[in-house]
C-alpha cells in the first residue's frame, strides 16, 4: 500500500491545500505506477518542533511496494515535487534522492518475516522516495 507522509510548519496549509495535495498524490501515484487510487493513502503532520531544515517548507516521504523502475521513481519524485510546490506555492527542488531497503512490520520487531521472505523468493522490499520543497529565494 503506497503511503505518502508530508511534513509542514504548523499552520502553513490549510484544509483545502491538504485536500488539493493528497488529490494530487493519489492522481500522480496511479498514473505513473497504473496502481489503484483506493490503496493510496497520503498523511500530513505539522512539524512542532522545527525539525525542517531551515531552507525546506515541506518534506515528503513516499514508501512504495518494490519492483517499480528507477524511470518511474525518477517520475514519481519530480512530479510529487512540483505538485507540492505549486499547491504550496514554493520553489520546487528537483535534486532530490531516493531510496529502497528492507520492508519490516511492526509485529516482527523489524526482523522480517522469515517465512513470507521464503514463500516469495527473497527478502520483502518497499523503496522509498524523499521530496524535498523549500521556500522561493
Amino acid at each position: 500500500m503506497p503511503l505518502y507522509r508530508c511534513i509542514v510548519p504548523p499552520n502553513v496549509t490549510t484544509y483545502e491545500q491538504r485536500a488539493e495535495i493528497a488529490e494530487r498524490v493519489t492522481r500522480i501515484h496511479c498514473d505513473v505506477t497504473g496502481g489503484l487510487p483506493l490503496f493510496v493513502h497520503t498523511f500530513f503532520a505539522e512539524d512542532d518542533a522545527g525539525m525542517l531544515p531551515a531552507d525546506k517548507r515541506a518534506l515528503m516521504l513516499g514508501s512504495i511496494r518494490a519492483g517499480r523502475t528507477g524511470e518511474q521513481k525518477a517520475r514519481l519524485v519530480a512530479e510529487l515535487a512540483q505538485s507540492l510546490a505549486r499547491v504550496l506555492d514554493l520553489a520546487d527542488e528537483n535534486g532530490v534522492g531516493r531510496y529502497g531497503r528492507r520492508a519490516r512490520t511492526l509485529g516482527d520487531g523489524g526482523r522480517g518475516h522469515p517465512a513470507r521472505a521464503r514463500r516469495r523468493g527473497g527478502l520483502d522490499r518497499e523503496a522509498h522516495l524523499l521530496i524535498a520543497a523549500r521556500s522561493k529565494l
